[in-house]
Parts: structure tokens; C-alpha cells; sequence
């Protein structure tokens, strides 16, 4: 990766968002105009990109503490980013392989045997 290379370029043109967390919107549009090995890397750069925006928004909410008029509003706001960015980081790692539209795989059901500590 460098530098104004096309394909991470586009990763972080296609998404995510503050309003929609989805990485790599629309990618269909676009996948011509990509080599084969651009191609390949794309869902990767898409997953980075959405882990940025699972990350990006706690050090703004951090900094918002130096502006005291706007911390709360700022703080709700990286929460709500961040928290939709991470469910959808989280739904993207369960799916099988690194395809972003690829089939989920089953969760394991919960083992009823496991304390959770409270007792």
C-alpha cells in the first residue's frame, strides 16, 4: 500500500460512514475498473477502513473533553459511531472467509454449564 494507491483510495471513498458503517458500498459499480490483485485486496482494505471507524471515534470522544460546551454532545454522537461501526466489524468477522457478502457462519450456542460469575 502507498501513497495514492487507487484501491485504498476507494476503500475509504465507498465507506464507511457516519450514518451507514457499511464498508465498501457499491463496490459492484466499480470492480472493472481494478486489476485482478487490486480486486483481491479490496475487501481487506474494506475491513480496515471499518476498524478505523470502530477506533476513530473513541479518540475523539477522549478529546472531546477539551471543549467543555460541546463534550456531551460530541461524546453521544462517537459513541453512537462507534458502536454502529463496531457491530457491523463484528457481524463482518463472523462471516465466513474475507468476503464481505459472504454466507455467516452458525454461532455456537451458549454452553449453559459456564458460570458467569455471579453467583
Amino acid at each position: 500500500m502507498r501513497i495514492g494507491d487507487p484501491a485504498a483510495d476507494l476503500a475509504t471513498l465507498l465507506g464507511p460512514t457516519a450514518n451507514d458503517p457499511r464498508p465498501l458500498i457499491l463496490l459492484e459499480q466499480v470492480q472493472g475498473v481494478f486489476t485482478a490483485e487490486e480486486r483481491e485486496r479490496l475487501p481487506h482494505l474494506g475491513r480496515a477502513t471499518l476498524l478505523d471507524g470502530v477506533i476513530d471515534p473513541l479518540s475523539d470522544w477522549i478529546d472531546a473533553g477539551t471543549v467543555p460546551a460541546h463534550q456531551q454532545a460530541v461524546r453521544t454522537g462517537k459513541e453512537r459511531i462507534h458502536k454502529r461501526a463496531l457491530a457491523c466489524y463484528g457481524e463482518m468477522y463472523r462471516r465466513s472467509s474475507g468476503d464481505l457478502s459472504g454466507p455467516q457462519r452458525a454461532r455456537p450456542a451458549a454452553d449453559a454449564s459456564v458460570s458467569d460469575g455471579a453467583s
